[in-house]
């Protein structure tokens, strides 16, 4: 690094908006590190903290190194923690750890890639289901994806109550987990409200003038649109209409669900924990959340839309990103830290980067770096 970006003392006034001249710091030395080697340190004028050029790496407060992209490739080619952590000779902690690292930096780039997208195409939205800790406890992680482009738009997680047919004793199992945990009924239509508000976000700041949102016939999805007033209003304005259809219907390319259908097969052939009846799973929700956002930077960045058929654009490039956008986005994935007190991150958002999302059965609180709080 030839000089800091920025101050990284969110308190400063040079965190954000730091002047172009590099007169705002000055050099304080270098010191050794086993694992890094030599490694510069700086001094801001402003509010005079110290810090160094690793206060800018992926690999801040870290003393293992392995390579970013190849554990991504890990990932989204059905590598389990335990298969990734043989092929490094690391731990699994230390896998899940850098995992975090680099899911932190996914949520930042969703962002960013939100405020860059303008909406010009319909939209479906469905919940992709699995579970986490245990089947008794099974899971929506509701999408919002773009009919046309198959971006993910949005995308929120929620723990349901095991339904279906069980046996007395699976009844009894329930009863007692239900005593200590108990799903939230409303989760899915808690979830979809928030769901409907960044629609009507996406709809004013967008190009057209109404837009159809596809979904299946869930009522939950009927249940979160009674008394918004944001998608009433919408849809009074003719801005915004809501068709259903058939869940068991040919998942085909002519049905009008083929894009959360699309995502929903390629997200259970890609990450272990969503292939059917695998002993591999999901053991931490929030862990959970960070592998889809890692895995969410592979869809919508970096994989062709069609590749069988030569359309070697990304999916955020065909909902009218520009490549050098994409390009700019996934700059540094690898290799920068990212900080969340640079960008104003949604409630949602919040949450995920702060592990706030609720594990069942869970009895300690969820683990969270000093260096994350801080430069959140």
């Amino acid at each position: 690094m030839k000089f800091p970006p920025f101050c990284p003392n969110q308190r400063c006034a040079y965190h954000r908006d730091p002047p172009k001249r590099q007169s705002w710091y000055c050099s304080a030395g270098t010191y050794y590190t086993a694992a890094f080697g030599t490694v510069h340190r700086f001094r801001c004028s402003h509010c005079r903290i110290y810090f160094s050029e690793q206060t800018f790496s992926i690999d801040y407060y870290s003393k293992r190194r392995i390579s970013y992209k190849k554990l991504h490739t890990h990932l989204i080619t059905t590598s389990s923690i335990c298969d990734m952590a043989r092929d490094f000779n690391v731990s699994t902690d230390v896998i899940i750890n850098k995992l975090t690292r680099l899911a932190r930096n996914g949520i930042v780039i969703h962002h960013l890639l939100q405020q860059e997208i303008t909406l010009d195409e319909d939209l479906t939205a469905d919940g992709f289901e699995s579970y986490t800790v245990s089947q008794f406890f099974p899971c929506h992680i509701n999408v919002l994806i773009g009919k046309q482009s198959q971006v993910v738009y949005w995308y929120d997680y929620v723990t349901l109550r095991r339904k279906g047919r069980m046996t007395v004793e699976q009844k009894q199992r329930r009863e007692a987990y239900e005593k200590v945990y108990r799903a939230d009924p409303k989760g899915i239509e808690r979830s979809f409200r928030a769901g409907y508000e960044y629609l009507g976000h996406l709809i004013c700041d967008g190009r057209r003038e109404s837009v159809g949102l596809w979904t299946d016939e869930h009522p939950a999805y009927q249940r979160a649109k009674r008394n918004h007033l944001v998608f009433q209003a919408l849809q009074e304005q003719g801005r915004v209409s809501h068709v259903s259809i058939s869940s068991k219907l040919a998942r085909t390319d002519r049905n009008p669900l083929f894009s959360v259908n699309y995502f929903d097969r390629q997200l259970r052939k890609d990450v272990a924990e969503h292939v059917r009846e695998t002993v591999c799973f999901g053991r931490n929700v929030n862990c959970v959340m960070d592998r889809f956002s890692v895995y969410l930077v592979y869809h919508n960045l970096q994989k062709p839309f069609r590749e069988s058929k030569g359309d070697m654009r990304t999916h955020a490039e065909v909902a009218g990103v520009d490549r050098t956008v994409v390009d700019r986005l996934l700059y540094g994935l690898y290799t920068r830290r990212m900080f969340a007190s640079r960008v104003d991150l949604d409630e949602q958002y919040h949450r995920q980067w702060h592990r706030k999302y609720e594990t069942p059965l869970k009895k300690n609180a969820e683990y969270l770096p000093k260096h994350v709080v801080i430069s959140a």
